[in-house]
């Protein structure tokens, strides 16, 4: 975590890549261009000649500004999601506390779960009635009546 214990500052501090990364990364592409560069004004031949050399040396300056632009990309993104994360919460748990006293707040909370097995308990009354009936269709036709499941 960083100095001050806070998590958000934490996961933005390591939303990027090392600053000395960064400066070999731009350093190299600069590089890789001007020669790029070079090459293609004064040994246009050469590069004719061997074109995979000349992919390379684009597919190595695409590298380099790809990883820099998409490392503070995705450093912004991180640390704004970070950021409406934090304040979505913070005005959830406002909403809920102006809302809900404390024992209502939690009796609120375990409802859904109660609501989720009530609803469970249904569906399982529903399907053994279904089974029920089903072999009361095939015992009518002399068919072998399957045994019957225990009620939930």
């Amino acid at each position: 975590m960083a100095e001050g214990g806070d998590p958000q500052e934490a996961r933005r501090s390591t939303a990027g890549i090392p600053g000395s990364l960064v400066a070999f990364l731009v350093a190299g592409g600069a590089g890789l261009l001007a020669t790029a560069v070079y090459l293609e004004r004064n040994h246009l031949g050469f590069l004719l000649a061997h074109p995979i050399l000349a992919n390379l040396i684009s597919g190595l300056i695409g590298f380099c500004f790809g990883v820099v632009a998409l490392s503070v990309v995705l450093g912004r993104l991180v640390s704004y999601f970070a950021a409406v994360e934090g304040s979505v919460n913070r005005r959830v748990e406002t909403l809920l506390a102006a809302v809900l006293s404390g024992r209502r707040r939690h009796a609120a909370e375990d409802w859904v779960p109660e609501q989720d097995r009530a609803y469970l308990r249904r569906l399982e009354r529903a399907l053994h009635l279904v089974k029920n009936e089903e072999a009361k269709r095939g015992a009518g036709r002399g068919e072998a009546e399957p045994p019957q499941p225990r009620e939930p």
